[in-house]
């Protein structure tokens, strides 16, 4: 598991290897170089402090690895999802299913084009119950549960919404089986209910 690259620097090819999730990884590591380098931190240095990095909260956050994985993290866009569940996707085997709440900004008419194949790395995609958020009077309606559910849906056959926390994780656990990967996306904290859930199936 993890994540391998190389950078090319002034000739010199430093090989790097996180055990980090996620190819973005690379992406925001080498800009991390780039940055340091510019700062006047010798390559050796920054290389050294790239390899000893461990995650941080919400960024693909392993919470369980009990015969069911479960992640936790911060991608609130389907852009971010999309992303983020084609890097599960590459390691894991088993089925994947994404629990996503997306932000207010994605829950805007104007989102509605992002969801086109946002999750086809996902084998089934669960809507919990959404956050209320303000409405702009101006705009039309933000997206509800249903009606986000029905968006994905135009792209993805195994669409699910539920509407309360308990059932959701008694859900969740009930269609996992060993070696299944469910991970949370949003920026919320989903309420206590990855906890529950990391519980439910250590039991």
């Amino acid at each position: 598991n993890g994540v391998d690259f190389d950078i090319i620097h002034d000739g010199e090819i430093y090989y790097i290897h996180t055990d980090e999730l996620g190819d973005y990884m690379a992406d925001n590591m080498t800009g991390c170089f780039a940055l340091a380098h510019q700062m006047g931190i010798k390559p050796k240095k920054i290389i050294k402090s790239l390899q000893s990095f461990q995650n941080i909260r919400r960024r693909l956050e392993k919470r369980s690895s009990d015969g069911v994985t479960i992640f936790d993290d911060i991608a609130h866009s389907p852009k971010k999802a999309e992303a983020v569940l084609r890097s599960i996707r590459n390691i894991y085997q088993g089925k994947i299913t994404a629990v996503f709440e997306p932000n207010s900004g994605n829950r805007q008419e104007e989102s509605i084009p992002g969801y086109d194949s946002a999750f086809v790395s996902a084998d089934e995609v669960v809507i919990p119950r959404l956050t209320n958020i303000k409405r702009d009077p101006d705009k039309p309606a933000p997206l509800d549960g249903t009606s986000l559910s029905e968006v994905i849906s135009k792209t993805h056959k195994n669409v699910t919404y539920i509407d309360d926390d308990t059932k959701c994780v008694e859900y969740l656990q009930n269609q996992a089986k060993k070696d299944d990967v469910i991970i949370f996306l949003g920026s919320h904290g989903f309420r206590g209910m990855i906890e529950e859930l990391v519980t439910k199936i250590k039991k």
